[in-house]
């Protein structure tokens, strides 16, 4: 049992027995091939939508990787930002009053002076709004317009309405500068 091999060894024969031959037209297809450093055509455009393929299965790739991070990248945020929010709300019940407790009631302290600031900006804006559109400043303007298209030969007796235009721009302005103090 197993002095000997269940298979007989393969003969190969040690010499070329058989000549191969080739026709001239093959050989000499074969030598212009081998000197020839352009491609056919055929060729070219085979290469070039095997790489454009290649090119779009890349792009796809590196694409569904960037939504992957984009995703994760957005979890992670909205976990930070839940965290802060309930330290700020003081969802998180502190036993002994710890720092979390007074992290939310400085958060909720800021916010409504934040809030209060805004409160502040809208009512000077509107003051400044209504300043602005004063009346009396459109009505004497419109004087000094009517004047002028009455006297377009004398516009120097129009200087009473040009001087009640000039008092009330002042007056205006005056309101508007002290608003924004």
């Amino acid at each position: 049992m197993g002095g000997t091999q269940s298979k007989d060894p393969v003969v190969i024969p040690a010499g070329n027995e058989a000549s191969i031959k080739f026709s001239p037209a093959v050989l000499s297809q074969l030598s212009n091939n081998l000197h020839s450093t352009t491609t056919s055509p055929d060729r070219e455009e085979a290469l070039d939508k095997h790489v454009r393929e290649r090119i779009h299965a890349e792009l796809l790739k590196l694409q569904e990787e960037e939504e992957d991070v984009k995703r994760a990248l957005r979890a992670a945020l909205e976990k930070e930002n839940l965290g802060r929010e309930r330290t700020i709300a003081g969802d998180s019940k502190a036993e002994d009053g710890s720092e979390t407790a007074n992290a939310g009631s400085r958060g909720t302290a800021s916010l409504n002076e934040d809030i209060e600031a805004v409160k502040r900006r809208v009512e000077k804006y509107t003051q400044r709004k209504q300043l602005g559109a004063g009346t009396a400043v459109e009505e004497s303007r419109q004087a000094v317009v009517k004047c002028y298209k009455e006297h377009p030969d004398k516009p120097l007796n129009c200087w009473r309405e040009v001087e009640e235009f000039k008092k009330q721009v002042a007056s205006v302005e005056g309101r508007f500068v002290d608003s924004l103090k």
